[in-house]
């Protein structure tokens, strides 16, 4: 009797081995949350085209670049959705949940159609496009959450926006600001002429002021005009065709010249004047919008910083993009 029970726990000490040595190995973990094989794999999939162009860049190998940036990316996302379930956003934070959740979205798009519902959006989702779907939606539920209320770790009070604002002014002021251009008009059949061929060459280092006074040229026609950035214009339209040129220069910078019909034109940009209360009206909600996810990726890279990883590089050295999702 006491052989037999020897033999029979051999062979179940056997069979627990072999069942462990069959299990999944994770190329890392996130506080004790896996990141297999198969997540690595699915965004080497992703990212290929991009690292393939970093490595012809660089001179690094692109099988072992394009594992690191996957990993990278696997981990940024594995936190992501860990601070996304602490705060009952999403259940699972393993990819084949993710996939699960796709199959189940498509299931109900296609029933939807079948009804003859209005479906909203794609019709059904490939595995990329719904991780980018679900993903962006995490993080906009995400940054909302973390930010309501006095305590709360994104600060995006109505003072913070407009710090905000203050400091990236120059981003958010288009539709606020009021510009001051000048336009040099050469007819055709002068503007090779001595003195308006200078005014008019592509590498001058001209600027607006000597635009506007055009020496030398003497069929130059100067106009000076305002365009007010808060004003609709139709991008074909002569106001918006001048807006979208003005909008890009610095002051005292000349835009390249163009032809419009038997005319050469040539903008410069005199100065510019912008409403900061205007501009804070006009783009608040984009404000807040962009001042949140700021916050938010800060937030998620301390949390990164704390959390306890842990990473296998052998497992890691030998993935590649072809991995089963059971891996």
């Amino acid at each position: 009797m006491r052989r037999w029970f020897l033999a029979a726990t051999a062979v179940v000490a056997l069979a627990v081995a072999v069942a462990v040595a069959l299990l999944p190995r994770p190329v890392a973990s996130v506080d004790g949350y896996h990141v297999s094989r198969a997540e690595v794999a699915f965004h080497m999939q992703r990212l290929d085209v991009a690292v393939q162009d970093e490595a012809r860049r660089t001179g690094r190998d692109a099988g072992e670049l394009l594992r690191e940036r996957a990993l990278e990316q696997a981990l940024d996302d594995k936190v992501l959705l860990l601070v996304a379930q602490e705060q009952g956003i999403v259940d699972d934070v393993d990819l084949d949940a993710l996939m699960a959740a796709r199959e189940d979205t498509n299931s109900r798009r296609s029933a939807a159609l079948a009804r003859g519902d209005v479906v909203y959006g794609l019709t059904s989702f490939g595995p990329s496009e719904f991780y980018d779907h679900l993903l962006a939606a995490v993080r906009t539920e995400l940054g909302q959450r973390l930010s309501e209320g006095p305590a709360a770790p994104l600060q995006v009070d109505d003072a913070a926006v407009e710090a905000y604002y203050d400091a990236h002014a120059e981003d958010w002021a288009t539709n606020a600001t009021t510009y001051q251009v000048v336009t040099l008009r050469v007819p055709v059949a002068a503007a090779e002429l001595p003195g308006c061929a200078d005014l008019l060459a592509p590498t001058t280092q001209l600027d607006a002021e000597t635009l506007q006074r055009a020496p030398g040229c003497a069929d130059a026609d100067v106009r000076r005009s305002e365009v007010d950035g808060g004003v609709r214009h139709s991008p074909g339209s002569p106001q918006g065709q001048l807006l979208a040129t003005a909008s890009t220069l610095e002051v005292g910078q000349l835009a390249a010249p163009h032809r419009s019909g038997d005319i050469v034109e040539r903008h410069g940009l005199l100065g510019l004047s912008t409403d900061r209360e205007a501009a804070l009206a006009e783009y608040r909600p984009r404000l807040r919008e962009a001042l949140t996810a700021e916050l938010l990726d800060q937030h998620l890279e301390r949390r990164r910083a704390r959390a306890d990883i842990d990473i296998h590089p052998e497992r890691l050295a030998t993935t590649t993009d072809l991995e089963d999702r059971s891996s």
